[in-house]
């Protein structure tokens, strides 16, 4: 991994194609669903498609540390003018600082699932799934910066919240894009608020004086969807955030 602290609290990560390689069984999930029990054959699709996807993929990451001013119903107040939805304030209510990040494998592994679908669709689906079971471990490594940040401001991390999913509404993404600095990873946000690359994604967390929600191992656990085919992990207790898994 190697860091560019550009300015002070905003920071670009890019990461080695290895550190976002998936393990087989994650693939197989996003390809036939948590109960997906794969051929030899299969498994070997899935092992070549890994080994295709180390030279396709460009996992890079923008982070931008921002202090708190105020927390109340109207919203999480921040340096600039910017303010983040209410319904995050209650939870937020001892932030100190908020982090925002948005992460991308890349282009390459997406352009190549679109020139292989004509004629090998079956290994294009292999692919895709490989670059989804990434995005997975992009998402850990955006966890662990995230908390390296906390931890050398004295500070405890929270949990994730994703525009679109959790209590925050898919508006949020422009103001993410607004924060952090989204050109230099070759990004752009659409008018329907996706981002491209389509294989990114994107956060913002909390750190706080005291211990606030804790992020979670996996982000099943963060999903209130029981009969998901594709969970691997049991819900939190008591949680709830909708009707939307990601």
């Amino acid at each position: 991994m190697v860091a560019d602290h550009d300015i002070q609290n905003r920071f670009l990560f890019s990461f080695t194609p290895q550190d976002c390689r998936p393990r087989v069984e994650d693939v197989a999930c996003y390809l036939g669903g948590a109960d997906y029990r794969p051929t030899s054959g299969i498994l070997r699709r899935i092992e070549k498609a890994l080994d295709l996807a180390e030279g396709l993929m460009a996992p890079a990451a923008a982070l931008a540390v921002l202090p708190v001013l105020k927390a109340d119903r109207d919203g999480v107040r921040l340096s600039g003018g910017r303010c983040l939805p209410g319904s995050l304030a209650g939870e937020w209510g001892q932030a100190a600082y908020v982090t925002a990040c948005i992460a991308t494998l890349g282009p390459g592994l997406e352009e190549r699932c679109r020139a292989m679908s004509p004629s090998e669709p079956f290994g294009a689906i292999v692919l895709d799934a490989v670059g989804v079971a990434g995005l997975d471990k992009l998402g850990e490594i955006v966890g662990r910066e995230t908390e390296n940040q906390a931890r050398i401001r004295g500070l405890y991390g929270g949990a994730r919240v994703s525009p679109g999913l959790q209590q925050a509404d898919l508006s949020l993404q422009a103001l993410l894009f607004e924060l952090v600095d989204f050109e230099a990873l070759g990004m752009e946000l659409t008018a329907d608020l996706i981002m491209k690359p389509f294989k990114s994604i994107s956060e913002i967390r909390a750190l706080g004086t005291r211990p606030l929600a804790a992020a979670t191992p996996h982000k099943c656990m963060d999903c209130d969807l029981p009969a998901c085919g594709f969970r691997r992990s049991a819900p939190r207790s008591g949680h709830t955030i909708g009707n939307e898994h990601h």
